[in-house]
C-alpha cells in the first residue's frame, strides 16, 4: 500500500532539455485520504532564457543568410548594373562595351546612339 512515484522527462515543442513530469499514484484511495501535495523544485534561471535566445539566434541567422542571398549576383551576362538606369538596350550596351571608342568623331566626348 505504498505510494508509487515516477519521475519522467517529456519533450515538447522547442524544448532542448525536456520538461520534468512527476507522476504520483496509490491504490485504494478514498476521500479521507485526500491531502494537498506540494511539489517544489529548483529551476536554473539560465534555462528560462535558453528558448528565446535560441529563437532569436535562428531568426537573426535566417535574415543574414537571406540578405546575403538577395545581394548575390547570379546573372550570366556581364552587363554592369548601372547601364540599366540609362534605359539602354542590350545591343547599345554591347556597342559601348566592345567598341574601341565612345562613339562620334575622334576627340568628341559623346555617347553612341544618344
Amino acid at each position: 500500500m505504498g505510494i508509487n512515484i515516477e519521475l519522467d522527462v517529456i519533450q515538447t515543442y522547442l524544448d532542448t532539455h525536456g520538461r520534468p513530469v512527476l507522476k504520483v499514484s496509490r491504490k485504494n484511495v478514498v476521500n479521507e485520504h485526500q491531502v494537498t501535495i506540494q511539489v517544489t523544485y529548483r529551476f536554473p534561471t539560465r534555462l528560462m532564457l535558453q528558448e528565446p535566445l535560441l529563437l532569436t539566434t535562428f531568426f537573426l541567422a535566417l535574415f543574414v543568410v537571406s540578405m546575403f542571398l538577395v545581394r548575390l549576383d547570379l546573372s550570366i551576362s556581364k552587363v554592369p548594373f548601372f547601364f540599366y538606369s540609362f534605359n539602354l538596350s542590350f545591343r547599345e550596351v554591347l556597342i559601348v562595351m566592345f567598341s574601341g571608342s565612345r562613339g562620334g568623331k575622334e576627340g568628341e566626348d559623346s555617347w553612341p546612339l544618344a
